[in-house]
């Protein structure tokens, strides 16, 4: 493990602000590793990094399933360097107003 390696980790990294956040942390110099949930949302966030030359890579998961977490935390293991930054971002997209939310939603 590269000790002199920045890294920050961002949950919801594949899409709007999750995105920007890794993208903004690259550009200041941080080796950024994420977990977002959906597969197209990971390719344009690699696509993006690859044309901005940024060192942004996000894996595919669910922050909601421990399993999961466990399953990132063996891959960021993989990443190298010293873990700088942390941006717990993650969120879900409910659509309607509270009195429409199921509990099941309410709940994740």
């Amino acid at each position: 493990m590269d000790s002199t390696r920045k890294l920050a980790v961002v949950t919801g990294a594949s899409h709007g602000i999750g995105r920007e956040i890794a993208m903004v942390l690259a550009e200041r110099g941080f080796v950024v590793r994420g977990i977002g949930l959906y597969e197209r949302d990971i390719r344009e966030t690699h696509d993006e990094a690859r044309r901005r030359s940024l060192d942004v890579e996000v894996f595919e998961g669910d922050v909601s399933e421990a399993a999961q977490v466990e399953k990132f935390g063996r891959w960021l293991e993989k990443a190298g360097g010293r873990l700088r930054a942390v941006c717990n971002n993650a969120a879900i997209r409910p659509v309607g107003t509270i009195l429409d939310t199921s509990e099941q939603d309410w709940d994740r």
